[in-house]
């Protein structure tokens, strides 16, 4: 999964607290002064999936979703502004062997853009003391190599451990093939135990560090990782299509498949988690939004903190807990096969918004361009 410099219906909750913390997040993700910030205005989200009330965007936006074939893999979008819905448009197929088209609530694996979730999860049971940012990795999976205890949980949400990326540095898909999270472990202990730096050294890009975070929020919590997921985030969250598609889930019926006909990936299967695995739609994307910028996931001060500036990495990108930092907030982008997502917030514009695609290389430049005209609009 290449590291991104490479790669029910709207249900609005209180407005003024969400209004608070776009205003105190500002500074911190290099948005500019709260004190100067405009007052959001309450819009009106539209009652059908169209751009009314957005103007010119949503007439690009309506460009750009028309290069998708409509009897080929797909494309889903939404865009939220301060606070509620303003856009959401779906263009193809989830599935081009049953010929069900992409809605709004259609699932899409996430690949990359899953790490955010996991970082939350985790700062979830920070905030409960149930883990610190300081603990070693060996405090949790002591079955690793010795030499890794310098390690922190830190370092692994920053891309800061120095831990091989099983993924990027090196591709050998017959080993990975059907591996879980604890074949991942043994594999590590056996087979790549050397740093690439002495962790808190540098920052460069690791899957297998979110892969490592998901296991210790099993090994904490006593749950499989898309159990605590579901509990934890997705329906505090009021995600209820999102889930995680490991050994123990399948793709759900009218979920994206992969080049719309494939479950597989690159030929293989690979029960690999955290780093990625997550199937999430645009509506939950929504609900998404909202919960985090409401602090109803974690406290204001805890997500002020996951987007502070921790490290720039090995082929450029500012980041902090789970998040990539921009000059006007946060985004994450992923690409797994065929599936090529993004996820952003612009705490600037006080816009959030997501676009999914399962077509491969069509929609990575869809999602390209898609993304330019949302993160570009006043």
């Amino acid at each position: 999964m290449p590291a991104p410099t490479m790669t029910p219906r709207h249900r609005p909750h209180p407005r003024r607290r969400e209004a608070t913390l776009w205003l105190s997040l500002l500074a911190g993700c290099g948005g500019g002064s709260s004190a100067n910030a405009p007052t959001p205005t309450p819009t009106t989200p539209p009652s059908t999936s169209t751009g009314n009330g957005i103007g010119t965007m949503a007439d690009q936006l309506g460009t750009a979703l028309a290069t998708a074939a409509p009897d080929q893999p797909g494309v889903s979008v939404l865009v939220m502004q301060d606070g509620v819905e303003t856009y959401s448009a779906q263009r193809g197929m989830a599935n081009t062997l049953t010929r069900t088209p992409v809605s709004r609530s259609t699932g899409f694996r996430l690949a990359s853009v899953s790490k955010p979730f996991t970082a939350v999860a985790v700062m979830q049971l920070v905030e409960q003391g149930r883990l610190t940012l300081a603990d070693s990795i060996l405090d949790h999976l002591p079955e690793l190599p010795a030499n890794w205890r310098p390690i922190t949980l830190e370092h692994l949400l920053s891309h800061q451990s120095g831990i091989v990326d099983i993924f990027n540095d090196f591709w050998t898909p017959a080993v990975f093939n059907n591996m879980t999270l604890d074949g991942l472990l043994t594999y590590l202990s056996t087979s790549q135990r050397t740093l690439e730096f002495a962790p808190g050294t540098r920052g460069d890009y690791s899957n297998t560090g979110f892969m490592l975070l998901a296991k210790i929020v099993e090994r904490r919590t006593g749950k499989r990782f898309g159990q605590h997921m579901a509990e934890a985030v997705f329906q505090p969250a009021g995600m209820l299509g999102s889930y995680i598609n490991d050994e123990f889930q399948p793709i759900k019926p009218g979920d994206a498949l992969n080049h719309g006909d494939r479950t597989t990936f690159y030929g293989f299967t690979t029960y690999f988690k955290g780093s990625m695995a997550q199937v999430s739609s645009a509506d939950d994307f929504l609900h998404f939004f909202q919960a985090l910028l409401a602090g109803r996931l974690v406290k204001p001060e805890t997500l002020a903190d996951m987007w502070r500036r921790r490290a720039v990495l090995v082929g450029g990108g500012a980041m902090g807990l789970g998040f990539f930092l921009t000059a006007n907030g946060v985004t994450h982008q992923g690409e797994w096969d065929s599936f090529y997502t993004v996820m952003s917030i612009d705490t600037q514009r006080k816009r959030a918004w997501t676009v999914l695609t399962n077509s491969g290389a069509i929609g990575h430049s869809q999602v390209t361009e898609i993304d330019r005209i949302v993160s570009r609009a006043p």
